[in-house]
């Protein structure tokens, strides 16, 4: 794009050292190019050629949410040589359903104790030796299950409000 003998010019030293800014720039924020490639965004007045000086940058956050970036030369008001520059970009607030979640603080400790006693009895998951690996695991599965059982009988599910942390 840029091989063309008539951009021979802003390869100088001059230009590229006065272009090092923006180029450092553009790299540390991380920002893309969002006008499409080789879109015209000026018409000279005197010769009618048309050339794009004018860029849209965004960040990779911005990119995924562009609808569209273009120019709009029916929009160009008179006596004008730069082309409107139309940008539009996906600002919906997307809502996460609130994750159910078991609310603690509302337990009655003496009854959820007690059918945790009861759990773990009828399992004998606390009168077993253990004596190998395989003691241990299913010691522990019934330890997991008295435990998520007593849970689920006990502990109401809340769901939080939009506005809890």
């Amino acid at each position: 794009m840029w091989d063309e003998e008539h951009n021979h010019h802003l390869f100088t030293d001059q230009a590229l050292t006065l272009a090092q800014p923006l180029l450092d720039a553009i790299a540390s924020f991380g920002l893309e190019m969002l006008l499409p490639a080789a879109t015209p965004t000026l018409q000279a007045s005197g010769t009618k050629n048309f050339t794009r000086p004018d860029n849209v940058f965004g960040s990779d956050s911005l990119e995924c949410r562009l609808t569209s970036c273009d120019v709009t030369p029916e929009l160009r008001p008179p006596k004008t040589d730069h082309f409107p520059i139309s940008t539009s970009i996906d600002v919906s607030v997307h809502h996460e359903e609130s994750e159910r979640r078991r609310n603690f603080r509302n337990v009655d400790w003496p009854e959820f104790r007690h059918t945790l006693q009861e759990q773990l009895a009828s399992a004998h998951a606390l009168t077993r030796e253990i004596q190998s690996v395989e003691d241990f695991n299913s010691i522990l599965t019934s330890v997991m299950q008295a435990v998520e059982y007593t849970i689920d009988v006990h502990v109401p599910v809340s769901t939080p409000t939009p506005y809890t942390k």
